[in-house]
């Protein structure tokens, strides 16, 4: 049996941050939270890089992170929903909120490709999809990568 046959399907959710179709990316299912109409984002002084600001949902206040400025090179101009995802801070996981510009896809049966040496480490690999090679993200490394332009263009 070979390495790859062995790794287990799974769902995944897949979100576009722009309008090529290279700006899609996956999510394992499990992450995800909801899916979230766009709402008022309170933006206030600070140093973070890739916190855009916070929402308000479900009495919860959320960060609001900008994935798509290092996944893209560029940040989202318009924000149709906010992807609602589980981050893992220590044993600790916490909601935050990631602006994405188009409908959200859940798809199953997929089987992960491994990420390659030369991907960049926010990715945990690809998914194929009707030939398309989409990158699945690693949320954590995600976050702690270096705000816009440094890695943009990268991909699986």
């Amino acid at each position: 049996m070979s390495p790859m046959s062995e790794l287990p399907e799974t769902n995944y959710v897949l979100l576009r941050l722009g309008a090529a179709r290279q700006d899609r990316f996956a999510l394992p299912a499990d992450a995800v939270e909801e899916l979230a109409s766009a709402s008022r984002l309170d933006k206030f002084p600070h140093t973070t890089p890739g916190l855009e600001g916070v929402i308000v949902r479900r009495k919860r206040v959320l960060a609001v992170r900008d994935v798509a400025r290092v996944l893209t090179g560029r940040a989202l101009l318009v924000h149709r929903f906010y992807l609602i995802v589980r981050r893992r801070y220590g044993t600790a996981a916490e909601l935050e909120a990631i602006p994405v510009s188009g409908d959200c896809e859940l798809i199953g049966g997929v089987i992960p490709i491994p990420r390659t040496d030369d991907a960049p480490e926010y990715f945990a690999g690809s998914i194929d999809l009707a030939g398309e090679k989409i990158p699945l993200l690693d949320l954590e490394k995600l976050a702690a990568a270096a705000p816009a332009g440094q890695f943009a263009g990268s991909r699986a």
